[in-house]
């Protein structure tokens, strides 16, 4: 049931912000209305994002800096008492999956043609056969702050839907298979619940994990802002110190990667250093334009700092969703199983 919007406070009384104190001018500082509570802020008090499902906002929308903060502990709240009442599925121990037939599953790649090479595509019919192969399996974890996308982009990917409600998630496993290079992976896609600077990194966050996904939303600062802390947590979790992770080697490979020559904006394919983690930086909710707060440029300029690969994406319109897991699944294989990469030659020309 939705609740009755805020009385917005009319512009003709706002004359100035209402956290700061900045006076409004007609030019350099604009008016802004946070829609939690209809008070008027400047735009650096206003630079949040969050949902607001009780009034009916199918998107994330403008808050001030306040209101963000009641909303994200109110959502702890929640995560707590389900955690207390076991009334959310969590999966916390390491159980294996049972993917479906592969013959249930679409190609991951959606620009795969069959008549024309692909590096990546769905493993083949088994036909019946009840000697299965043994497939390699690949875990990889979705960090990033409250409400940035990290279930709709696993859900995306996984089931092949767009979830448009937000429900703070715990922690749910997601299985998945892709082929690469003519080699079947089971993923195990782990999507975990949102981080802030007070969060730590739960063990089966780490253990057995092969590639991180760090999400943030282009219409949300805060959550950019909160990359390098998410970063640093995952390379202490994994006993990494920074400059090993910034300085090492990369490998001159990245142009064998097929993303490299469609020219897709909003994608950086720079392969990882030789670290001894992969992590891909993803920008999600690029569909939302008109709202957008952190650039392209901003993404790709944090994605060299830190030594990792840089894609934006949409969940709700599933654009770049399928590269995000194609290019974990490449930067880790490219840089931990580099003699199985050089069992096959890539093929010279791609159809896409």
């Amino acid at each position: 049931m939705s609740s009755r919007r805020p009385r917005w406070v009319p512009d003709r009384e706002a004359k100035e912000c209402t956290q700061c104190s900045t006076k409004f001018t007609f030019l350099k500082t604009r008016k802004h209305h946070c829609r939690s509570c209809g008070s008027v802020f400047c735009d650096s008090c206003t630079n949040y994002q969050s949902y607001l499902p009780e009034f009916e906002y199918t998107e994330p929308q403008r808050v001030c800096q306040s209101c963000h903060d009641k909303i994200a502990t109110e959502i702890e709240r929640t995560q707590n008492r389900a955690f207390s009442n076991n009334s959310h599925p969590s999966f916390s121990d390491d159980r294996d999956y049972n993917p479906p037939n592969s013959t249930s599953l679409p190609s991951s790649n959606p620009n795969s043609n069959s008549n024309g090479p692909s590096y990546y595509s769905t493993p083949p019919s088994q036909n019946g056969d009840d000697t299965q192969p043994a497939y390699a399996e690949r875990k990889i974890v979705v960090l990033g702050s409250r409400a940035v996308g990290k279930s709709s982009i696993t859900i995306r990917y996984a089931e092949k839907h767009f979830v448009d409600t937000y429900n703070p998630t715990i922690e749910t496993k997601f299985p998945a298979r892709i082929r690469y290079r003519g080699k079947e992976f089971n993923l195990k896609l782990l999507d975990t619940a949102g981080q802030d600077e007070h969060s730590i990194l739960q063990p089966n966050y780490t253990i057995g994990t092969h590639c991180y996904v760090l999400v943030f939303s282009v219409v949300d600062r805060a959550s950019f802002e909160m990359i390098r802390v998410l970063h640093d947590k995952v390379l202490n979790a994994c006993a990494i110190s920074p400059l090993q992770q910034t300085q090492a080697p990369k490998p001159n490979l990245a142009s064998d990667h097929p993303s490299n020559s469609n020219g897709i904006n909003g994608t950086s394919t720079a392969v990882e250093n030789e670290s001894k983690v992969v992590i891909i930086l993803v920008g999600n909710m690029c569909d939302l334009e008109r709202n957008r707060c952190v650039s392209n440029e901003e993404g790709e300029a944090l994605a060299r700092e830190l030594g990792c690969s840089f894609i934006e994406c949409s969940a709700k319109t599933d654009e770049n969703i399928h590269k995000i897991f194609e290019t974990a699944v490449h930067n880790y294989e490219l840089r931990f199983n580099q003699e199985a990469y050089h069992q096959e030659t890539p093929p010279t020309c791609l159809l896409l």
